[in-house]
């Protein structure tokens, strides 16, 4: 890899950590406030015009903190051994091409930041270290592939009835106004994405996998918790989320095992053929 790409590489990746941590940290941090009451989040931000009306908007916003979670948490791990994070490098690409995808069916997302930030995370892919790998990997793991293609089919229905509410925007419509109805159709998307990239053998995969398992039980979690909530489903839905969650979680966790059972095995005949040779 030249010099000055693998210079650009870092330079970019702290410049975009750092953007995004400075422009999205209000909804970041409401993956915890979310959860909390109105009148705690207006004893946190007494300068802020927060009302009661807010709370309509508590799942969305949730939602868009896992989202930008995960675009934070592709970025940041760049920093450190590239070549062994390529699966979080295009978990943060999935986030922004799902961004640009369902901005462009919707008819949102259109504002300057929003392009830079698709801009930089697609350059930052394309000076990658090992980028060739993106699409040369091995065969998936059936069980998590199984799992996010299963996803897909109410998933696909979720994002197309969010797209047609986004796109109606009526008059009126807060949701709509702040591009939430779209902000949902991306969360499906690229719940549905991590599910597909975390069963990869792409390096750094089960931080992907957690992201995809975490996020779709957090969302399930939500909706029995806020059950009145625009955006929520009901509670076979909710439980179902959770469950796929759980689920994937426990698959990974199960591949983890295998693989470094499978490393230490193989290590272990190294050693008793050197011995045997000696």
């Amino acid at each position: 890899m030249p010099r000055w790409r693998k210079i650009t590489f870092y330079v970019l990746a702290a410049l975009m950590l750092a953007m995004i941590l400075g422009f999205l940290w209000p909804i970041l941090m409401f993956v915890v406030l979310a959860w909390l009451p109105i009148d705690t989040w207006q004893a946190m931000f007494p300068g802020e015009d927060i009302n009661a009306g807010f709370v309509v908007h508590r799942i969305h916003v949730l939602a868009e903190g896992l989202i930008f979670w995960g675009l934070a948490i592709g970025v940041g791990l760049q920093l450190w051994k590239p070549r062994k994070r390529q699966a979080p490098m295009l978990q943060a690409l999935a986030v922004v091409v799902a961004f640009l995808v369902i901005g462009l069916a919707s008819g949102s997302f259109v504002a300057e930041e929003e392009i830079l930030f698709v801009a930089g995370v697609a350059l930052l892919a394309l000076l990658h270290p090992v980028r060739e790998r993106f699409y040369r990997f091995g065969k998936p793991d059936a069980a998590m592939a199984g799992l996010a293609v299963l996803a897909a089919v109410p998933g696909a229905f979720f994002i197309i009835d969010h797209i047609d509410k986004q796109r109606i925007n009526l008059a009126g419509d807060e949701h709509a106004e702040f591009a939430h109805w779209a902000a949902m159709a991306v969360f499906s998307t690229v719940l549905i994405l991590w599910g597909l990239i975390g069963s990869t053998d792409l390096t750094g995969w089960r931080v992907t996998a957690w992201l995809a398992g975490v996020s779709a039980a957090t969302y399930g979690v939500s909706s029995l918790v806020f059950p009145t909530m625009p955006s929520t489903v009901d509670i076979g839905w909710a439980i179902a989320a959770i469950a796929w969650g759980v689920a994937y979680i426990v698959l990974a966790e199960r591949r983890t095992r295998s693989t470094a059972l499978r490393s230490m095995n193989a290590a272990a005949r190294g050693v008793n053929s050197e011995v045997g040779a000696a």
